[in-house]
């Protein structure tokens, strides 16, 4: 019995017996099935060294799943080093396709505007002479269709012509044209904005054009912005327009004005008086409010008020396979909505509850100066469904409202002597739903010398 070379072979047969496991299994990944035992060897963690160190294994060869936790590893660590970099990117390619896709909207509705103005004139016509021919037109109408109540789309401003200058403006710029001689030669025009980026100032041919007055805009624009070009004159070819674009700083700011000059008050003079004879419901005798009117400021507006007064207008209604002729008035109307300390409205003079507005033109009519404010008790406005959309309804103040201001017509004030009326009407009429509790009818109207 030789127990040491039996010993030698145990041992041999004990090594092939690890190993193969570990070279089959640890290295390749596949292959002979690794025992438990041994599976401890192959790794890279603390817990499986020890292990390999005490089993006697000297190299530890790492599994796959460890070399795909040292990638992942590694790709983090690169992103985080590039994660803000990346973002960057990522909002810049994002803005860039937005700007550009404003850009294309813009550049759409910019050249379809004119077609679609174009468009509705026609159709405009053909339906008012469709309406004349079935007698649906109010009396003495010419052939032509009246002006147009509104444009679509509405630009942020149509521009003022002042004179010696004119400007518009879109979402982002501001466009000054000055007329100046055609033979003006381009060296000899000088266009600077001072310092404070808000002052304006013009030179043609050595000489201070003083354009807007003192040259100070309305707001701030971008200084390093500016340019201007010569432009054709649209009607007199002795002249040209320097063109001078300027950037707004904060786009889609509306400009109500180009120059602090333009800034003017609008004129409230009392141009034309009419009076509403007014009557509590059960009393005998009405009170007479007299309302002076801004003609001078809101002509379009005054006009249909003084004829709804004088009821001086008639239009055509359809009554089944009839048409008959009726009168617009204010006469026997009812205040349909008051509101307590807030305000009356009236004038629905054909349903007669709030549900309908017609103006003396037979259609409803635009906009005028919205400059003028809701600044008092007894300021007289007209109640619409929108921008330019005026037709008969109207309301009266009870107090100031400045919430109003910029989007209803105010076209006139209740003069003296019906301070106390308007009180009585909000304290005894007025519900907080605006159904009045009272009925409050006009019994009579008209106009005032």
């Amino acid at each position: 019995r030789n127990v040491g070379g039996g010993g030698e072979g145990v041992s041999v047969l004990l090594a092939v017996v690890l190993v193969l496991p570990i070279l089959s299994g640890g290295v390749y990944g596949k292959g002979l099935t690794t025992p438990a035992r041994t599976r401890v060897c192959v790794g890279d963690g603390v817990r499986r060294q020890g292990l390999a160190r005490r089993a006697g294994v000297h190299r530890v060869l790492p599994s796959m799943s460890g070399i795909g936790r040292q990638m992942r590893v590694s790709r983090a660590a690169r992103s985080s080093k590039t994660s803000e970099e990346g973002e960057r990117r990522s909002v810049i390619e994002d803005d860039a396709r937005q700007i550009q896709l404003l850009g294309d909207m813009v550049d759409y509705y910019r050249s379809n505007y004119e077609t679609a103005l174009r468009q509705i004139q026609i159709l405009r016509k053909r339906v008012y002479q469709y309406e004349l021919q079935l007698g649906l037109a109010p009396e003495n109408t010419t052939s032509e269709p009246p002006k147009p109540s509104y444009t679509f789309p509405k630009p942020l401003s149509r521009g003022r012509d002042l004179g010696t200058y004119s400007w518009e403006q879109d979402m982002q710029e501001i466009r000054i044209l000055i007329p100046v001689d055609v033979d003006v030669d381009k060296s000899k025009v000088d266009v600077n904005i001072r310092s404070d980026a808000q002052t304006l100032a013009v030179r043609v041919n050595g000489e201070d054009l003083n354009v807007g007055g003192d040259g100070i805009l309305s707001h701030k624009v971008v200084r390093d912005a500016v340019y201007w070009i010569f432009a054709k004159h649209p009607s007199n070819p002795t002249k040209k327009l320097v063109q001078i674009n300027l950037e707004k700083t904060q786009r889609y700011q509306n400009w109500e004005f180009c120059f602090l000059t333009e800034d003017i008050p609008p004129d409230t003079t009392i141009t034309h008086k009419c009076y509403l004879d007014i009557q509590y419901e059960g009393e005998e005798k009405p009170h007479r409010m007299a309302i002076g009117l801004y003609g001078n400021v809101q002509p379009r507006t005054v006009l249909n008020f003084m004829s709804l007064c004088v009821g001086n207008v008639t239009t055509s209604s359809r009554q089944g396979e009839t048409i008959e002729k009726v009168q617009l008035s204010l006469k026997d109307t009812i205040f349909h909505r008051i509101f307590p300390g807030i305000l009356m409205q009236g004038g629905d003079i054909v349903n007669n509850n709030g549900s309908s507005s017609i103006s003396a033109f037979g259609h409803p009519f635009s906009d005028e100066d919205l400059k003028v404010q809701h600044s008092k008790r007894g300021i007289v406005a007209m109640a619409n469904d929108g921008p330019d959309s005026n037709g008969s309804q109207f309301y009266i103040t009870f107090r100031e409202l400045t919430h109003l201001n910029g989007k209803n017509v105010v076209f006139g004030e209740v003069l003296e002597g019906s301070d106390e009326f308007l009180k009585s009407v909000s304290r005894t009429c007025g519900t907080p739903t605006g159904q009045p509790c009272q009925e409050l009818r006009i019994v009579d109207c008209g106009e005032l010398p």
